[in-house]
């Protein structure tokens, strides 16, 4: 999923975000390595596929 305005996209995360993801999924406590940014990654992905029309489940987007 992907939408745009003449500012801004809007995407779902994806593999080519995994050093944002690693920077920012446990912010608190510092970067995570890019084993555990890719398991949060696959963890998005997965949430995902359960979104229907009408039900998010999960919607989580890199800016």
């Amino acid at each position: 999923m992907e939408l745009y305005t003449k500012d801004l996209c809007l995407r779902t995360v994806n593999g080519e975000d995994i050093d944002e993801v690693a920077r920012m999924w446990k912010f608190e406590q510092g970067t995570i390595s890019a084993e555990e940014a890719q398991k949060a990654i696959e963890y998005m992905q997965n949430n995902h596929k359960k979104n229907k029309t009408g039900c998010i489940y999960h919607l989580c987007l890199a800016v």
